[in-house]
């Protein structure tokens, strides 16, 4: 009988997600965004979005 190896790390939890500036930070002007983002599994995209409000 052989014996397999299981991933059982968590699949279903969203990554951290470390933007900047930080969430809900007020800017004005010119702003380089950079966000990174990681995963025990991968990441495929990082989505920004602008509130005008």
């Amino acid at each position: 009988m052989q014996e397999f190896a299981k991933d059982h790390r968590n699949k279903s939890t969203p990554p951290p997600i470390n933007p900047e500036p930080a969430d809900g930070s007020t800017v004005s002007g010119n702003v380089t965004v950079s966000v990174t983002a990681s995963d025990n599994i991968g990441v495929s995209k990082v989505e920004l979005y602008v509130d005008e409000t």
